[in-house]
């Protein structure tokens, strides 16, 4: 008697449900480790752009995003202090004005690139564009050490300033096209990179003016 067959689609929902389950039943502390190699693997893509795999960016997720947003609004927003000639606190303002440039940018990009006919999902775009702001929360962080021993306004910082913000953004800019190029026909390639372009700029000034 021959064993009965099985439908593909029960057994990709049994399979699904015991991952469910034995995620809920899991430790706090093997969940969050999971999370964060998950994050480095992906991040690992940015660091050291590998053509063999740009897939793992297919499988979206917004916690490297939110996280990497987060600590560049907090280096932004604890440089700023009280930048201002009134004396007012402007760090609040500062780390509203970066998360807001940092999704709305996002969003307007993926919505950009699917408009374009891009064969990517809203939300693996909005994933690329959060991993690929690594190079310049690490720019921003090295600028704010400096910021420590150089002088404020001298010419050294000024450089040094300068050649971190345009390298971080020649290597964000980087990662991203080498992911969504393939994404987007040739000829209509020139619409969707401008708009990425734009987005790393302005973040770039903003760094660049902590």
């Amino acid at each position: 008697m021959e064993p009965e067959e099985r439908d593909p689609i029960e057994n990709s929902n049994a399979r699904n449900d015991d991952v469910e389950s034995d995620t809920l039943s899991e430790p706090i502390s093997a969940t969050l480790l999971r999370d964060l190699k998950k994050i480095w693997s992906k991040l690992s893509f940015v660091i050291v752009p590998r053509k063999q795999e740009k897939r793992q960016l297919q499988n979206w997720d917004l916690w490297g995003p939110l996280l990497f947003c987060l600590l560049l609004a907090v280096i932004l927003s604890s440089a700023a202090g009280t930048a201002d000639s009134t004396g007012k606190d402007q760090s609040a303002l500062v780390f509203a004005s970066v998360f807001v440039i940092v999704w709305a940018g996002a969003g307007v990009v993926a919505l950009n690139t699917k408009l374009l006919g891009g064969h990517v999902s809203f939300f693996q775009c909005v994933c690329v564009l959060g991993y690929c702001l690594f190079p310049q929360l690490l720019a921003s962080l090295i600028i704010l050490i400096l910021s420590l021993f150089l002088q404020s306004g001298g010419a050294a910082l000024i450089v040094t300033k300068s050649m971190l913000v345009c390298a971080s953004m020649a290597w964000s800019i980087s990662a991203t096209l080498g992911f969504l190029s393939e994404a987007v026909d040739r000829n209509r390639r020139t619409l969707a990179v401008y708009p990425v372009l734009l987005f790393y700029i302005v973040l770039g000034w903003n760094v660049w003016i902590m």
